[in-house]
């Protein structure tokens, strides 16, 4: 019966675009991770709202995702760095002090840094 409602969604198309079923198993496989994640990690639960809700939209973008736990840790890390920048900014907003964010971490490879990028800047969409 799964099997059926993963096909409905491409049929009578011939595109060969990925099933919205499966791209809803995946979201929700990567929900589990996030949250399992979160619970091991002692993570607060807008940080896991937050990278779910980036995973879903990278996933809906993509037609097809290399790298899935990857993908997912780089969601959970970028919704930590900005839930961290959302302190930072209510901490020093009344006292004038300016912070400088880090700028990055070192060992970080180019391919999670232009995930990263890629995140960031389909947010601002």
């Amino acid at each position: 019966m799964d099997r059926v409602e993963l096909n409905l969604s491409n049929l009578g198309t011939d595109e060969r675009r990925t099933r919205t079923g499966y791209k809803d198993l995946m979201k929700k496989k990567a929900f589990d991770l996030i949250a399992d994640a979160s619970s091991n990690l002692d993570l607060h639960e807008t940080v896991s709202r937050r990278a779910q809700e980036l995973f879903a939209n990278y996933r809906d973008d993509r037609e097809f995702v290399q790298r899935f736990e990857v993908a997912v840790c780089a969601c959970v890390v970028q919704a930590a760095e900005e839930a961290a920048e959302d302190e930072r900014r209510k901490i020093v907003s009344g006292t004038g002090i300016h912070v400088p964010t880090v700028a990055g971490r070192r060992g970080n490879s180019r391919r999670r840094l232009a995930q990263r990028e890629w995140i960031r800047s389909w947010r601002r969409r």
